[in-house]
């Protein structure tokens, strides 16, 4: 009779091991997605407050007669 574990290689147990920690982490995982979603939303929106004030600040020097460049 053939052994029934004779097929199982080392690399098919470490892809079995690979997997339940991959399911254990799923959730973890899932949240490390949306901090970075969420990081770069705050990122993105800087840096439209800052473009913002950029343009706020030439107008000012413009009244005022300043250089711009």
């Amino acid at each position: 009779m053939k052994n029934p574990y004779e097929g199982i290689s080392l690399l098919d147990a470490m892809t079995f091991v690979s997997f339940c920690v991959g399911l254990a982490n799923y959730d973890e995982n899932v949240d490390q997605s949306s901090m970075n979603k969420t990081v770069k939303q705050a990122v993105d929106d800087i840096h439209y407050h800052l473009a913002e004030q950029d343009k706020k600040l030439s107008e000012i020097l413009d009244k005022l007669g300043g250089d711009t460049k």
